[in-house]
């Protein structure tokens, strides 16, 4: 269930004010990599925090992020009638959909989808030791407008990574 965040989020790629991370993905291998993140919202933002776990970043901002290793989130807010049935091409059109690939060794963070982000949003996504974070916040007045004007109805939050 998707809750209130609790606390002020910077949006500095640093993730010590969001402490434990209670959602984990894990590969067979946890030391090589695996992922924590939370979800959550404020009066104006829907925030994700994430971080990677990968002991080799691979980073060409030549390629796109989805062509390397990259944190991607999609925040479909239509509603619940009208979202199950999107399926095959274009299924993600009205959705908040990114994919970035963290700031590393002094290349900039590369967002494949950055032209379809809502106005006023924004992230974060840089590498740090053993792996990368991201902390993005979206606009909650954005999810609202997709909703018809509130905000009463499930979101559907998929948050990915890739090695």
């Amino acid at each position: 269930m998707l809750k209130e965040i609790g606390f002020n989020v910077n949006l500095d790629g640093d993730l010590k004010e969001w402490g434990a991370l209670p959602y984990q993905v894990s590969t067979e291998n946890n030391k090589d990599i695996s992922a924590a993140f939370n979800i959550g919202y404020d009066e104006q933002y829907l925030y994700i925090g994430a971080q990677v776990t990968d002991d080799d970043i691979q980073v060409d901002t030549a390629m796109a992020a989805w062509q390397q290793d990259y944190i991607a989130f999609i925040v479909n807010a239509d509603p619940f009638a009208k979202s199950v049935m999107d399926r095959g091409a274009g299924w993600f059109k009205e959705s908040v959909f990114e994919t970035i690939s963290p700031a590393y060794n002094g290349l900039p963070a590369n967002a494949f989808y950055e032209d379809r982000m809502p106005t006023g949003a924004r992230w974060e996504c840089k590498a740090m030791k053993g792996g990368y974070v991201l902390e993005a916040a979206i606009p909650l007045e954005h999810l609202k407008e997709e909703q018809g004007g509130t905000l009463d109805q499930l979101l559907q939050i998929k948050v990915r990574w890739i090695i």
